[in-house]
């Protein structure tokens, strides 16, 4: 949705870059549309986002995610060279004692989870990409000790998501997560 000379343009600002996301996806899907942005940084600090745009093709919601890094001040639509992508909120579970819950997504970890879950007791996670997320490049390490809870959101990939379920649940339990529900 970006040609590949996008990828080594530096950006001055996050929003500047957004918006080059979303105008790109805007280039082939007219309707397209900026769902969210948000940050993942993991243990080694480099800040790593995932940039969401929604669109309809044939009447079907559809989305698109835009990887994006920032180095020395600026910013870049391309994933900067980690060995394992961080889950979101990696640096307050690693300090944390309290239960994970796993969202399909950042967004349900930001917006739904806060709601439903007491900050006192939850704090809320999601792997990068949602339930589509690749599990084995994750970097789960956080929830070593942790108690975990999978939560599924119940949309059409709700099936998807319990098969992955199980994937993360066997994940998990076997980097040292004391205990994993779904």
């Amino acid at each position: 949705f970006y040609e590949n000379e996008e990828k080594d343009k530096a950006y001055s600002s996050l929003r500047e870059l957004v918006n080059a996301a979303e105008k790109g996806v805007r280039y082939k899907f007219p309707d397209a549309k900026l769902c969210g942005c948000w940050k993942f940084e993991g243990e080694e600090g480099i800040p790593l986002y995932e940039i969401r745009i929604n669109y309809v093709e044939n009447e079907k919601k559809k989305k698109v995610y835009r990887i994006a890094s920032s180095v020395d001040g600026k910013w870049f639509l391309k994933r900067p060279l980690l060995t394992k992508t961080p889950i979101y909120n990696h640096h307050q579970i690693k300090n944390s004692n309290k239960i994970v819950v796993m969202c399909e997504g950042a967004r349900k970890a930001e917006d739904f989870a806060p709601k439903v879950f007491s900050d006192d007791k939850y704090i809320a996670t999601s792997c990068f990409h949602g339930a589509r997320g690749r599990l084995e490049h994750t970097d789960f390490t956080p929830l070593i000790g942790k108690e975990a809870m999978i939560l599924a959101d119940g949309d059409d990939s709700s099936k998807e998501l319990k098969d992955s379920s199980k994937d993360l649940k066997k994940i998990l339990l076997d980097i040292g997560a004391s205990k994993v529900s779904i």
